[in-house]
């Protein structure tokens, strides 16, 4: 979910230990009020994020029967992910492909993706954090959407990671793990303001899907508010002990109303998705950093995946080989 521009901690006093952290990190997660900069070395920020369980106005919906039966735009297809694509969205030298709706343009985010790097990541910084999720936001596009019957539809929320072989349970590094709760396909979620300020938020007009009809649900964005979707719990797990984090999720546009015209090429709807991280699996969300935010990419009448994940190599490819990724799992 969403925070401020700035992770971490210019000379930050730990109270409850009387040490002083000192790291300062570019922060992009869910939930921020952004203050527009990039890199600011001299910056303290405290950050004001939204619970990564459901806030209290917020939609939850993954215990509702299926409500809606989805009907696809004309010519529908399945894209496959795909490595390429993966490294694609996590490139921060990569512009959007639109900008998002509401947003102002000086925050860090609202042009390319954005990325905290584990590797140079000073261990003391990692140590303060304990789980982590991964989630989605759908915006309009900066000029709007002229479309006014066309809904999207997203399945298959997921955050995948490898730990370090140096990690307690290095012996699993091989492997890339699967976050709780699992492949998510109805997440909780709601309307946050397009700008997230004073984190406010309100339902959603989200509605699920039955497994047979595609699973998942579906939801609009617009009139100010961006759909902002999120498990209902973080995983347990250390950040000093992750090499390599990987969030995806599958989206298409579909008919809001069988009855009206077809007007799926007029829509403008982007999404992105990122992972954050927090300092356990439940209590405080005030600090609430995300260790990268992928890529605006326009949702279309096929089903594509949106992806963010970094690794070792400053996501060289070579990786990837190495470490195939966990991709098109629902």
């Amino acid at each position: 979910m969403k925070v401020t521009s700035l992770w971490s901690i210019k000379s930050a006093l730990i109270a409850l230990v009387g040490v002083t952290i000192s790291a300062l990190l570019i922060v992009v997660g869910a939930d921020r009020v952004d203050d527009g900069e990039a890199n600011i070395a001299t910056t303290t920020t405290t950050t004001t994020a939204a619970t990564t369980s459901a806030p209290s106005d917020s939609t939850s919906v993954g215990d509702e029967p299926a409500s809606v039966d989805p009907i696809s735009c004309a010519g529908s297809a399945e894209i496959p992910n795909t490595s390429e694509l993966v490294v694609s969205d996590s490139d921060p030298t990569l512009s959007h492909d639109g900008h998002p709706h509401g947003v102002p343009s000086d925050f860090s985010w609202y042009s390319h993706p954005t990325r905290n790097d584990l590797a140079t990541t000073p261990a003391e910084t990692l140590g303060q954090f304990h789980a982590i999720i991964g989630w989605g936001q759908l915006y309009e596009e900066a000029d709007g959407s002229p479309a006014t019957n066309t809904r999207v539809q997203v399945r298959a929320l997921q955050t995948w990671y490898r730990l370090r072989p140096s990690a307690p349970d290095g012996d699993r590094a091989e492997d890339w793990i699967l976050a709780s709760p699992g492949i998510v396909d109805h997440p909780d979620a709601a309307w946050y303001e397009e700008s997230f300020a004073n984190d406010f938020n309100q339902p959603s007009d989200a509605e699920t899907v039955a497994s047979g009809s595609g699973g998942g649900l579906t939801a609009t964005a617009g009139e100010g508010h961006v759909f902002h979707f999120y498990p209902s719990s973080r995983h347990a797990v250390d950040l000093t002990d992750v090499e390599a984090v990987f969030t995806t999720v599958e989206a298409r546009l579909i008919v809001a109303d069988p009855n009206g015209p077809e007007d799926c090429d007029r829509a403008r709807f982007i999404m992105n998705v990122g992972t954050d991280v927090y300092e356990g699996v439940a209590g405080s969300v005030e600090t609430a950093p995300a260790i990268d935010e992928g890529r605006f990419r326009y949702v279309t009448k096929d089903w594509q995946w949106f992806n963010v994940a970094q690794f070792p190599g400053n996501n060289d490819m070579g990786y990837l080989d190495a470490h195939p990724l966990p991709l098109n799992q629902r």
